[in-house]
């Protein structure tokens, strides 16, 4: 939303680096994050370049973009290294192909560099094959398929509370173009999978258990009070 203040965009709760982000308004970069519509007042429009008019109603526009990322996206070409937020809003502020490059971090370039381009690879994406599996929201599978290797692109808030397996092998995530997450894989065909499991989860997860197994302890205990009564004897 450009130009006037969202009753939900103020009281959604939504974690603080996300809230920050929805405030920059860098040409290209909300439509990286998969935003493809944009309304506005009269005298706003989207930042994104590209973006057609699709409708007006009571003062408002609703503005489409041209080009904006899914949920995945394969890449193969290395946009360029950065540091933190501040170089990356700078640099892709200028505008880049994000449905076939990436910024990665610096502490990241060794682990990269064989699995990403510094020159474009014009061919590669007309071949690029990806099969979604399943897709909800803690949980994204897809089978890959590229003559290329690269960076899968997963167009979610980076957390590490994610993890990635890449044919049934755990793989550490990739912070990719600073608030998404990715991860490397080799030419050919590859099954992919991001989980979303923060720590909290596991011991949410045994305390749901034991209350369940105290609970069960309780009505059976109470099923047998009432159906084989214990008869007190004196002597």
């Amino acid at each position: 939303y450009f130009g006037y203040n969202s009753f939900y965009d103020q009281l959604t709760p939504q974690p603080y680096d996300q809230f920050r982000f929805s405030r920059v308004h860098e040409p290209y970069l909300h439509a990286m994050m998969g935003t493809r519509y944009v309304l506005c007042t009269a005298e706003k429009k989207p930042t994104d370049p590209g973006a057609k008019v699709r409708l007006e109603v009571q003062g408002y526009t609703l503005f489409e973009n041209a080009a904006y990322m899914g949920r995945l996206t394969l890449v193969h070409t290395l946009a360029g290294i950065v540091k933190g937020e501040n170089q990356f809003i700078t640099e892709a502020g200028r505008g880049f192909d994000f449905l076939k490059s990436a910024y990665i971090q610096e502490t990241d370039t060794s682990r990269v560099k064989a699995f990403l381009s510094k020159t474009p690879v014009e061919t590669s994406a007309i071949n690029d094959r990806i099969y979604v599996i399943t897709s909800s929201i803690n949980r994204v599978a897809a089978v890959i398929q590229s003559p290329q290797p690269g960076v899968l692109v997963l167009n979610e808030w980076f957390i590490p509370a994610w993890r990635a397996n890449v044919n049934g092998d755990s793989e550490g995530i990739l912070r990719i173009n600073q608030w998404q997450v990715g991860v490397p894989v080799r030419a050919g065909r590859n099954v992919v999978e991001f989980t979303y499991r923060p720590a909290v989860f596991w011991w949410l997860l045994i305390l749901n258990r034991v209350t369940w197994i105290l609970l069960a302890a309780l009505v059976l205990a109470r099923f047998v009070r009432l159906f084989f009564p214990f008869t007190l004897i004196r002597v």
